[in-house]
């Protein structure tokens, strides 16, 4: 009877250790750690720190965030994440932060089909980075915080406002004659605008001949402003020399010898125009402006 119980028990041990030996090496054959990287590879007490684990998988083996993490007091594992390179391949990325210096091994932690133990990390010392035993003592402040850098910002200001001053002046010396000199090139166009408005809007009550004169008095001004040369007092076939050495477009140079030649004819000839000739080279000299300017008039 004896005999027969300690048989029992002997095959009841033999079956446990085997079934026992059986659920570790599948724990082991599940998957596969292909590579540990710390990123950053040192780093010290306090420190965020990823450790990122790339795994080979066997086939039909799940894997998924932990629903709760593992707390320790030396260690608090911020948060893991899994990324899944392909079917086989996962990477597991756990932050975490160390709050004890040198070697420990984290918490286990399951990852669905898998768990993940006995992995080691190193925690530096600044202490044992300066070689010291312990601590030394605060040494006194020797100056407020930041003087440093105000003593430094002072004295580059104090050095360099002379240069600063001086660039400055130019630039804006520069700057004003700019806009100076693009508002007396845009003062006859502002005039030439102007007359024309004026002209356009009592257009019926000018008598005619009256009407080309002004009209041409304020084209002949506007040319000379624009082409540097003063053309006021020139007759027809002196204007068409000098706008044809002013070097406009071939087109604007027509309309504008078309325009002084029909001019003439009212001014000289008797030549009666109607109020639609009249509208029509207004219409005109706001083309020409704006073929010359690249501006709507």
């Amino acid at each position: 009877m004896v005999t027969y119980r300690r048989s029992t028990l002997l095959l009841f041990c033999s079956l446990f250790y085997t079934m026992l030996v059986y659920s570790i090496s599948f724990g082991e054959e599940n998957f596969s750690i292909k590579r540990e990287i710390f990123l950053p590879q040192k780093f010290f007490v306090g420190d965020t720190v990823e450790l990122r684990i790339e795994l080979k998988l066997q086939e039909r083996v799940r894997v998924e965030v932990p629903r709760s993490i593992p707390e320790t007091d030396w260690l608090k594992i911020v948060k893991v994440k899994i990324e899944k390179a392909s079917n086989n391949d996962v990477t597991v990325r756990i932050f975490f932060i160390s709050y004890q210096p040198g070697t420990q091994v984290l918490p286990v932690i399951r990852l669905g089909d898998i768990t993940l133990s006995n992995l080691q990390i190193y925690t530096s010392s600044v202490l044992e980075i300066r070689k010291v035993k312990y601590p030394r003592g605060i040494k006194d402040q020797l100056t407020f915080p930041g003087t440093y850098r105000v003593i430094v910002i002072f004295t580059f200001l104090v050095f360099s406002l002379p240069f600063i001053l001086v660039f400055g002046f130019v630039k804006i010396k520069s700057l004003v004659l700019r806009i100076r000199e693009n508002i007396l090139k845009r003062i006859p166009l502002l005039e030439y605008r102007r007359g024309l408005l004026s002209l356009e809007k009592d257009i019926s009550k000018f008598e005619k001949r009256i009407f080309y004169m002004k009209l041409t008095r304020l084209l002949k001004r506007y040319l000379s402003s624009r082409i540097g040369k003063n053309i006021e007092s020139l007759t027809t076939k002196e204007l068409t020399e000098k706008i044809e050495e002013s070097g406009l477009d071939d087109a604007v140079v027509k309309k504008l010898m078309d325009f002084f030649k029909f001019s003439d004819k009212v001014k000289f000839q008797g030549y009666k125009p109607v109020l639609d000739d009249m509208k029509t080279h207004i219409l005109v000299m706001k083309e020409l402006v704006e073929d010359i300017e690249g501006i709507d008039v």
